[in-house]
């Protein structure tokens, strides 16, 4: 029998370019007054990039218990090196996380990017609503898993639980908050336009991230 339940009806998140000031709850990057805090890629050691957070009350999220306690979800990837192409999760507790596995190889950055990490506001848009054509990048939360996954999994990579499946981050090009070398916009790259399968635990405070193509 499967462990992976499935969330709440599905919703698209687009970056909306603007930049998020921090009475904004719901934003990619760094808000000004330096939130949310950063975590420590395993591989390159770099901060890895927050590209989203949320309000634990986001209605999209439908999170499990062991996640109640959190006053926001935040999701992280390493946009310096090649982490993302490998499985990894996240250990969430208060407002520290801690990433765990990933692709590791000899731990230098392939990209440049600038630090501080930036911040844009973010939109919800319905998944009927949701036009695919017209340039933007959705990242699906809610709803079924719907890229093909290098290596599934069947529970928790931290306990061994059953999971939730919760989204779907996309390689994005469109209005990350991402430069390099001193401000050219760069993506948010993962794999070759590949993605990242998101799964919750359903009994300890962690976010599961699987290659996804």
């Amino acid at each position: 029998m499967s462990r992976v339940e499935r969330m709440r009806d599905k919703v698209r998140v687009v970056i909306a370019g603007r930049r998020a000031d921090r009475s904004d709850e719901m934003f990619s990057g760094v808000r000004p007054d330096g939130q949310p805090s950063l975590v420590e890629c395993p591989n390159c050691r770099n901060p890895m990039f927050p590209v989203f957070t949320f309000p634990k009350g986001a209605p999209f999220l439908n999170l499990p218990k062991a996640l109640a306690g959190l006053e926001r979800v935040t999701l992280d990837v390493c946009p310096h090196c090649t982490h993302s192409l490998d499985n990894y999760f996240v250990r969430l507790s208060g407002a520290q996380r801690v990433a765990v596995g990933g692709y590791l190889d000899d731990g230098e950055a392939v990209e440049h990017i600038d630090l501080p990490y930036a911040s844009a506001q973010v939109e919800v848009v319905s998944d009927r609503d949701f036009d695919p054509e017209g340039g933007m990048i959705g990242h699906q939360f809610g709803g079924d898993p719907s890229r093909e996954e290098e290596r599934p999994i069947s529970a928790c990579m931290s306990c061994g639980s059953g999971v939730s499946f919760m989204g779907c981050i996309e390689y994005d090009d469109s209005e990350v908050p991402l430069t390099e070398n001193g401000g050219s916009p760069v993506a948010l790259i993962i794999g070759d336009m590949d993605a990242l399968n998101l799964y919750v635990c359903n009994e300890c405070p962690t976010i599961n991230y699987v290659y996804a193509r």
